[in-house]
């Protein structure tokens, strides 16, 4: 039994608020690319839900009967093959958000999100041609990735889909590459920039939406859970609430604490305050201060410090210290301190996030025509060898498969074409957000880690032989 590539993953994030959600009220438009000579491709620029070339400026190839304007239309000037007798050549390329089954028009195209790319060709041999895809996380300097290489559903002029996790990099500007390989089934392509006569490749040029470095104007009303590194600035105005847990560094505060710690600090302050504190510590610190406080406090310690001040104090306390307690405090103060410089917590997120890769595989065998024992061992022994590779090194509890469509069913689910996959599944990932909105730069990139390994393991099963060799 043999099977086609795979239809590549297409993820979706269970609940988590990312930067691709908070930028949904944006409303992008869907925008339609136009010839850019610095590229020399298609480009269409600003935020959008997805980018067309449109159906003039990349049909035909080179200078045969049908020529393609701005030809090669590609970034590297990787120039069509010229041979004249064949009408093999992609006509239009998309990139839109969403996975191959879904549009997801009210999002933007944003790093660590789905999206997918729609090539028009026209294959005069539909069962040996192959559609090579890649991206590039940089459009000035493209390092093309593979996703992935799929055959046409038909001859003629057909789509052709394919999904994939735009990249997180430091660019704002991506692009995307389509090869078409003229009688080239069953073969991996050897380059983005294959020989051929009757070969063809089109690049297509977008912008993606970076995630703000910059600090929120106002504080949050409330957060579960603090974040896990501090802001680059602080807050023009307090937090409403204290945080759950203390910070891992000290506040630099112009004005002093309104009650005492209940525990003192592991090392003394570099500098005095400017103002003593309104009731003295419960525990004398561990070492004493560089220099004394420019006034005493107004209630002396309960105990004497381990060791003396390196100079005195400008002033004697007005009474002696008694002791200190026992324990220090369960809770933290009511109210926070009024602090120039933000929190640093020592508490990372305990928000457990999903990802969910869906994929589908098209068979050579007429599984609609098997009875439904048949039909139900075969989804069996499909699951449990996709689940082989997709979660090999996984807990059981933190990755699962489900085979959620055989033989046709759930096709309501299509809005563009009707899938040529004859069994579709999806893998379920759990991992651990390192922020509670799961915003952060590693969340993204752990959504589009987790997306490309399993996508990966289950592709280099399928061109080894040994996804087959397992089933």
């Amino acid at each position: 039994m043999k099977f086609s590539t795979l239809c590549l993953h297409a993820i979706r994030l269970g609940g988590a608020v990312t930067t691709a959600s908070v930028l949904r009220d944006l409303q992008a438009p869907q925008l339609d690319a136009s010839f850019d000579s610095q590229f020399g491709a298609p480009r269409c620029s600003g935020a959008a839900t997805s980018c067309d070339s449109g159906s003039s400026l990349l049909v035909g190839r080179s200078n045969t009967a049908i020529s393609e304007q701005n030809h090669p239309n590609t970034i590297t000037a990787c120039a069509d093959g010229n041979g004249g007798s064949t009408s093999s050549h992609i006509n239009r390329i998309i990139v839109r958000a969403g996975n191959v089954f879904q549009a997801d028009p009210s999002n933007i195209l944003v790093p660590g999100r789905t999206a997918t790319i729609i090539a028009t060709v026209n294959s005069p041999n539909f069962s040996a041609d192959m559609v090579d895809f890649y991206f590039a996380s940089d459009a000035t300097n493209p390092q093309w990735q593979r996703i992935g290489s799929l055959r046409p559903s038909r001859n003629g002029v057909g789509n052709v889909m394919i999904s994939y996790t735009l990249p997180v990099g430091i660019k704002d500007t991506q692009a995307v590459r389509v090869q078409f390989r003229y009688m080239a089934w069953g073969t991996a392509p050897t380059s983005t920039c294959q020989g051929g006569l009757y070969n063809d490749r089109d690049d297509l040029v977008f912008d993606v939406i970076l995630p703000s470095n910059s600090p929120s104007i106002s504080p949050s009303l409330s957060s579960p859970q603090p974040s896990s590194q501090h802001s680059s600035q602080p807050s023009s105005q307090p937090s409403f609430q204290p945080s759950s847990q203390p910070s891992s560094q000290p506040s630099e505060s112009t004005q002093p604490s309104s009650t005492p710690s209940s525990q003192p600090s592991s090392k003394p302050s570099e500098l005095p305050s400017f103002q003593p504190s309104e009731s003295p510590s419960d525990q004398p610190s561990s070492q004493p201060s560089e220099s004394p406080s420019s006034q005493p406090s107004s209630m002396p310690s309960h105990q004497p410090s381990s060791q003396p001040s390196s100079q005195p104090s400008m002033v004697p306390s007005e009474m002696p210290s008694t002791k200190p307690s026992d324990k220090p405090s369960s809770q933290p103060s009511l109210q926070p301190s009024i602090s120039s410089q933000p929190s640093i917590t020592m508490q990372p997120s305990i928000v457990i996030e999903t990802v969910t890769i869906s994929g589908g595989l098209s068979i050579n065998q007429d599984i609609c025509s098997f009875s439904a024992a048949q039909l139900e061992a075969f989804v069996e022994a499909t699951t449990k060898t996709i689940h082989s590779f997709a979660c090999s090194n996984t807990a059981d509890d933190n990755c699962s498969t489900e085979v959620t469509s055989a033989c046709g069913s759930g096709r309501e689910l299509r809005q563009l074409q009707a899938s040529p996959w004859l069994l579709e599944y999806q893998v379920v990932k759990n991992f651990k957000c390192e922020v509670a909105a799961c915003t952060s730069t590693a969340d993204i990139a752990a959504v589009a880690s987790i997306g490309n390994a399993v996508s990966s393991s289950i592709r280099d099963a399928m061109d080894t032989g040994a996804f087959l060799t397992v089933l």
